[in-house]
């Protein structure tokens, strides 16, 4: 039961950073891409910017179902 109720927390707590992370990242990403001084820094800005955010929306959609194979996965 403890670990059950440990586990619960550590997942909430991931959630909320990550949550706070992808924000972070919104932020810089659009700092970046809109002050950048070069057409190429503001297209790689961009593109860092949401592949960082698809990566965490990953993760934070795993840490949500949880789910134990791929099929799981991919049915989600």
């Amino acid at each position: 039961m403890n670990k059950l109720i440990h586990k619960q927390r550590l997942t909430r707590f991931m959630k909320i950073l990550l949550s706070v992370g992808m924000m972070l990242v919104w932020g810089w990403t659009i700092f970046m891409g809109l002050f950048a001084t070069h057409a190429k820094g503001r297209i790689v800005s961009w593109i860092i910017g949401i592949s960082l955010n698809v990566l965490l929306g990953i993760y934070y959609s795993y840490l949500v179902k949880q789910p134990k194979t791929w099929k799981e996965w991919l049915s989600m």
